[in-house]
């Protein structure tokens, strides 16, 4: 049934959105999907995906509003889902996107909590530690708070030098993943 649902979603897709995103045809459809399948992520990350993509080329506050649909939807995923690297880097771009267009503290919190999250399901990964630094540091010059911003800019420095740190700790027959002499000039 549930395959069947996402099926029918998928031909929906090409219907346009009039209104909310939570009434096209398509967005219903991967709902059904989702209940029919309670362990499945699958459905949800469709609606994130979609809804991030839609967002894209959406006027101002339509974005927005595709942005937190988008984000709810990679939430029901991850719950199904939790230890999926793959939902919680996603999670993490559209929480990323938002906090760019809102400049909001709490947005930018939101945008390094599933970095962070990424970190800990997956910690010798140093370009998941680059990208939690460089989300840290980009908060840290968008947020007011001056003490909070003086906290993320060390996080963000502390998680790129890490990053290096295990990059040169690499075994040999791990050569290929190091990172490049203009990738490590660039993190530094």
């Amino acid at each position: 049934r549930s395959r069947a649902l996402m099926d029918r979603a998928r031909t929906e897709l090409n219907q346009p959105l009039r209104g909310p995103i939570a009434d096209h045809p398509a967005w219903q459809s991967l709902q059904a999907a989702a209940a029919a399948d309670l362990w499945d992520p699958t459905p949800h990350r469709a609606q994130a995906e979609w809804a991030a993509a839609l967002a894209e080329s959406a006027p101002g506050e339509q974005a927005l509003s595709l942005r937190r649909a988008a984000l709810d939807a990679i939430d029901a995923a991850t719950r199904r889902d939790p230890v999926s690297v793959q939902l919680w880097r996603m999670r993490g771009d559209i929480a990323l996107a938002i906090a760019r267009i809102t400049q909001d503290a709490g947005d930018f919190i939101e945008a390094i909590s599933p970095a962070a999250q990424v970190v800990k399901l997956y910690p010798a990964n140093p370009p998941d530690m680059v990208r939690l630094g460089e989300l840290s540091l980009e908060a840290s010059g968008s947020i007011g708070l001056v003490e909070m911003s003086g906290q993320l800019h060390y996080q963000g420095v502390t998680f790129l030098t890490s990053a290096l740190a295990i990059d040169d700790q690499r075994l040999p027959w791990e050569e290929f993943h190091r990172f490049t002499a203009a990738e490590k000039d660039a993190i530094r």
